[in-house]
């Protein structure tokens, strides 16, 4: 994430300054946090002072030093924020003929995402890769494991503190933030 800093920051303290400023998500998150820097180019980030809750309250973003040193490199984990609700764990019952191997979960609404492995008579494992978040309704799920497939049942739970999916769009998510940095 690029920090725009606002109009009056830096304001200078003795050789470091203080900032706040602004800037969007990124268009495809990547998995333990979106790489972030200020504007201008020349300066650095020392600290980023706090989590903060997007503008939109959908998410916290949580800074994380990258690198150590004199000059640390930060990211910004996004995480879901309190109240929103996604898929917590996915049931099964029945099934048979199926054949065997490790298949996709389809979700009738949202934007969890799954896995389901299966013996030719069995359900062996099921696998929650991400909760997705904004449910409203306990979605149906399904597989096509071949044969007659086990019935599945999904619940849903709060998912707060969850890191978004790899890939999540985040661009027209805005976050303020302020820390402390330096000059090259």
């Amino acid at each position: 994430m690029l920090i725009t800093l606002i109009p009056g920051y830096p304001d200078l303290i003795g050789r470091r300054f203080a900032w706040v400023g602004y800037g969007n998500g990124p268009a495809s998150y990547v998995l333990g946090g979106d790489p972030s820097q200020l504007s201008p180019s020349h300066t650095y980030i020392d600290t980023i002072t706090s989590d903060v809750l997007s503008i939109s309250g959908n998410y916290t973003v949580v800074p994380a030093q990258s690198s150590s040193g004199v000059r640390p490199t930060w990211k910004l984990k996004w995480v879901y924020a309190g109240g929103q609700l996604g898929v917590d764990g996915v049931s099964s019952s029945g099934g048979s003929g199926m054949t065997a191997g490790t298949y996709a979960l389809t979700f009738s609404t949202g934007n969890a995402t799954g896995t389901i492995t299966v013996s030719t008579s069995a359900v062996t494992a099921i696998n929650i890769t991400s909760s997705g978040s904004g449910y409203l309704a306990v979605p149906t799920v399904s597989a096509a494991t071949g044969g007659t497939p086990p019935t599945l049942t999904a619940t849903i739970g709060i998912v707060n503190g969850i890191e978004v999916s790899a890939g999540t769009n985040l661009s027209a998510e805005t976050v303020q933030l302020a820390g402390f940095g330096g000059e090259y």
